[in-house]
């Protein structure tokens, strides 16, 4: 019995295949250390290749390639700006 493939791309809705390279986007907390000062910079977009475990957790955005990451990306980082008039 074949399992179809349940992955399409939050963007362009496009199937995934198994030779596609394909990356996930997600909204995280981001917390790093730069020369052994510890900085925590808040919410922050992140962008990985393809991982089959990170790929099934809630809010994880599915994207087909560049194009699709660059508008996802573009799509978050405009939601936490307003134009001052």
């Amino acid at each position: 019995m074949r399992i179809d493939n349940p992955y399409s791309c939050d963007s362009c809705q496009s199937k995934k295949n198994p030779s596609n390279g394909w990356w996930l986007l997600f909204v995280c907390n981001v917390n790093t250390e730069i020369n052994l000062h510890p900085l925590k910079l808040g919410e922050g977009t992140v962008v990985i290749p393809w991982d089959d475990e990170v790929a099934d957790i809630d809010g994880v955005k599915h994207l087909c390639g560049i194009d699709c990451v660059l508008k996802a990306v573009a799509r978050e980082l405009s939601k936490g700006f307003t134009v001052e008039k």
